[in-house]
C-alpha cells in the first residue's frame, strides 16, 4: 500500500507520482499517527515499495522531512527551496551513477518537478484546504478548481463551517420585551 491509497485517492500522472507520494507521507488530523516519516522502521517500510529506492539510511530519514516540508510550501504556492545537492553522472558509454538515499529521492522528485512545470501539470498537484487535512491530491477537474481532497469530508465541513457563520452574522437581533 502506498502512502496516497491509504487515503483512498487516486494517484497523480506519473510526473507527479513520488512527489504525491512524499507529501503524503504525512499523518492527519484524522490519524496523526499515520506520519510514516515519524520513525526509520515506518519510513524503511514505505521507501522500499517504492520502485527503484535504495536502501533509507537514518541521515536520509531527515533530508526527507527536509525535501517533505519544502515541497509543501511550494505546492501551497510559498517559497521554498529543494533542499540537497543532487549529482547525476552519466559517462561516455551512457552509464548512469544514480545517488543513494535520500539523494536519489531528492533527483528523482526534482526531475519529476520539472517535468511537472514543462507539462503543466504541476498547478494540479494540491494540498487540501481544510484545517488540519494535509494531504496531496492531484486536481483532474475540468478547470482545475479543486480545493479539497474529498468534498463528502473536507470539503462538507467547510462548507457548514461557512453557512453557519453566515447565519449568526446574518440573524436579526430582536429586543427583548
Amino acid at each position: 500500500m502506498t502512502a496516497t491509497d491509504r487515503y483512498g485517492l487516486a494517484a497523480a500522472p506519473a510526473e507527479l507520482r513520488l512527489t504525491q507520494e512524499l507529501l503524503n507521507t504525512v499523518g492527519t488530523h484524522k490519524y496523526p499517527d499515520w506520519d510514516l516519516l515519524s520513525g526509520m522502521d515506518t519510513a524503511r517500510a514505505w521507501f522500499a515499495g517504492i520502485p527503484g529506492a535504495p536502501e533509507l539510511t537514518y541521515e536520509d530519514l531527515f533530508d526527507l522531512l527536509e525535501l517533505r516540508d519544502s515541497l509543501r510550501r511550494l505546492v501551497k504556492g510559498e517559497p521554498a527551496t529543494l533542499v540537497g545537492a543532487v549529482e547525476i553522472r552519466i559517462d561516455a558509454e551512457s552509464a548512469v551513477a544514480v545517488p543513494a538515499g535520500a539523494s536519489w529521492f531528492q533527483a528523482a522528485v526534482a526531475a519529476e518537478c520539472l517535468l511537472a512545470r514543462a507539462t503543466g501539470t504541476w498547478p494540479r498537484l494540491k494540498v487540501c484546504r481544510n484545517e488540519g487535512c494535509a494531504i496531496a491530491f492531484y486536481d483532474s477537474s475540468r478547470n482545475g478548481s479543486r480545493v479539497w481532497c474529498d468534498v463528502a469530508t473536507c470539503g462538507n465541513a467547510a462548507n457548514v463551517r461557512a453557512h453557519r457563520s453566515r447565519q449568526v452574522t446574518a440573524a436579526p437581533h430582536s429586543p427583548l420585551w
